[in-house]
């Protein structure tokens, strides 16, 4: 091996003959980035899972004073439920834009990815009432 070479170093840029597809998707298609992915969807199932927690919870209220105790209960599951989204879906725009992706792709994409995900988590909580 050479000792002018480094071992480790910045990742080559893209080729002017990569695809769009290579250089968007490509990069996604690391063993670390499904890892993030999927860790991304799970968090948004917990998200859906705290939300109808919360939701129940505001359905199901006891009697008397329990009701205050529920009704904080419900309040408090809710704001965490609304709390761990938006901490899920900025870790999301961070690796994007870490990623190097075009300001205005990574835009676009969060547009569609939040109402999406907000349909699916409202949909999931208000299936049951």
């Amino acid at each position: 091996m050479n000792e002018n070479q480094p071992t480790e170093g910045p990742v080559a840029a893209p080729s002017l003959d990569m695809s769009l597809w290579e250089r968007y998707v490509g990069q996604f298609t690391q063993e670390d980035s499904f890892r993030l992915i999927f860790d991304h969807i799970r968090n948004l199932g917990i998200c859906a899972a705290v939300a109808a927690a919360a939701h129940w919870k505001y359905r199901n209220v006891g009697p008397g004073l329990i009701a205050y105790f529920d009704f904080g209960l419900a309040g408090l599951l809710g704001t965490l439920a609304v709390w761990l989204y938006l901490i899920n879906q900025s870790h999301m725009f961070k690796r994007m834009h870490k990623a190097g992706i075009d300001p205005m792709i990574i835009q676009f994409v969060g547009f569609i990815h939040t109402y999406l995900a907000l349909s699916i988590i409202f949909s999931l909580v208000l299936a049951r009432q």
